[in-house]
């Protein structure tokens, strides 16, 4: 599948951007965003049909895992492009289907200052080299719901937490389904704001 990503909603000094999930109106996560992370420019990605094809189960996801690989690559070579900004200033946040994108692109730019995933996943984490990931100065806040029936508790969240533990990694464990959580975004734009008026 060809795929073709788009910087939406630019601003000409982002330092945050956003990729919404799958079927999302974006305008809901720069509302959910823009609330919390006031202090930061916001754009989003957005892809032209979706961000990868749907995987059926953790066992039949080809075709999912070759997609996420290209849209993380598109997405992270459009930051590198357009930022005005050293990566270490730069944040991308996504959310389900764009969470399991913006996972992908930080271990391709390595030196992002921050990842946040909401509700997402790593699709197919046996493929990946552990000390190249430990190498990466990235800040990754995970946000998952143990209600969460879309990516899974056990199938898909654990992995995630077991692969980034031995990162600069927060974990966010909530009693919640498949949603973004408003309280943990203040609290991590509070951490992102600090360091941001330290770098």
């Amino acid at each position: 599948m060809e795929y073709q990503l788009k910087i939406v909603n630019y601003h000409e000094n982002t330092n945050l951007y956003l990729l919404a999930g799958r079927g999302m109106n974006p305008k809901v996560m720069i509302e959910s965003f823009g609330q919390c992370f006031q202090n930061w420019n916001i754009s989003t990605i957005e892809p032209d049909i979706e961000w990868y094809p749907a995987p059926n189960g953790i066992n039949n996801q080809y075709d999912a895992v070759v997609g996420v690989k290209e849209a993380g690559q598109l997405v992270a070579s459009l930051i590198k492009e357009n930022s005005n900004f050293p990566l270490n200033r730069v944040g991308i946040a996504g959310f389900s289907a764009g969470a399991v994108v913006a996972l992908e692109a930080s271990f391709i730019l390595k030196e992002l200052g921050f990842v946040i995933s909401c509700s997402g996943a790593i699709l197919d984490t046996m493929s990946l080299d552990l000390n190249e990931i430990r190498k990466i100065k990235t800040a990754y806040h995970i946000i998952h719901g143990r209600q969460d029936t879309i990516f899974s508790w056990n199938e898909r969240y654990l992995p995630v937490k077991k692969t980034l533990e031995n990162n600069n990694s927060y974990f966010y464990e909530l009693d919640l389904d498949h949603r973004i959580s408003s309280d943990v975004l203040y609290k991590i734009s509070a951490l992102e704001d600090l360091k941001i008026s330290i770098i």
